[in-house]
């Protein structure tokens, strides 16, 4: 066997055509190849956060095919991404978790977050992330500010502790969802201080679509839900998406059906005897 060729398809984010010659036949294959393999390791100049953010956003385009290679670590550094807006600085390629998690890190400023917007063709799969803190700004989203493109079996522990957040300047792990989330579980704390709870969406601030598919939420008090109704779409026209009070009550809609999680990926586990949900390679 032999490689005749490699050629950009530009379909998404690190796919190329490969041709090849196998037992005298001449054969096309497309193959995705990825842009950076992450570890910690990889994270070495300034702070872990800015490290992370120069490799997502470092390509023409903020594209790029990026896999999670290790766990990593952020040690409590603030979320970097190059928006300045809820529109612009578009993270474009596809990022990957492979069931690893992105740990302990805040968003403290105006439209910031893990990666800034999400363009169309971005895609964020397979990731856990933890520690994560909402403590300041306007529009803050665990993940991503504004979500254009497509988020799917994401896992996310997060606490929401600014009071400077109201029903027009949502908090989430999206702040506004324009996209398609699916298959999604997040933990979310709000502080007592915080107030109206009810301004927080668990899922996404808001939503101006109804592409939301088997998301939960596990919230520490009832005001809070899985949007903050400000938005378009009313939480009653996203059906298999609703927020529950504890972990206790998520369990007992898993056992019944009610969150059905039959189209997650693999990297789920969740273990009834004692109510955890285990995520990981």
């Amino acid at each position: 066997k032999s490689v005749l060729g490699i050629t950009d398809i530009g379909a998404q984010a690190g796919e190329k055509e490969v041709t090849i010659l196998s037992d005298g036949a001449v054969c096309s294959v497309p193959l995705l190849f990825a842009t950076a393999v992450i570890t910690q390791e990889d994270l070495t100049s300034g702070s872990e956060a800015e490290s992370f953010s120069e490799i997502i956003f470092g390509q023409s385009g903020y594209t790029g095919y990026f896999l999670l290679g290790s766990d990593i670590d952020l040690k409590n550094g603030n979320a970097i991404s190059p928006n300045t807006g809820n529109a612009d600085g578009q993270f474009a390629g596809i990022f990957d978790g492979c069931g690893y998690s992105i740990a302990n890190y805040k968003v403290t400023e105006n439209f910031k977050a893990l990666f800034g917007n999400l363009a169309a063709t971005g895609e964020i799969k397979n990731l856990k992330v933890t520690g994560v803190e909402l403590t300041s700004g306007l529009w803050l989203g665990a993940l991503v500010c504004r979500n254009y493109g497509t988020i799917s079996d994401v896992y996310a522990v997060y606490s929401v502790s600014s009071t400077g957040i109201n029903n027009n300047n949502p908090a989430g792990l999206v702040a506004r969802n324009d996209g398609t989330m699916r298959n999604c579980i997040v933990e979310v704390t709000v502080g007592e201080e915080y107030a109206p709870k009810a301004a927080v969406g668990a899922i996404a601030g808001y939503s101006s679509v109804t592409t939301m598919t088997n998301c939960y939420a596990i919230v520490s008090d009832a005001e809070i839900g899985i949007m903050n109704g400000r938005g378009t779409t009313p939480a009653d026209q996203v059906p298999t998406c609703k927020a529950y009070v504890g972990m206790s009550a998520f369990f007992a809609a898993y056992e019944s059906g009610e969150a059905d999680t039959g189209a997650y990926s693999e990297y789920w586990n969740f273990d009834t005897e004692k109510e955890t949900i285990n995520f990981g390679a």
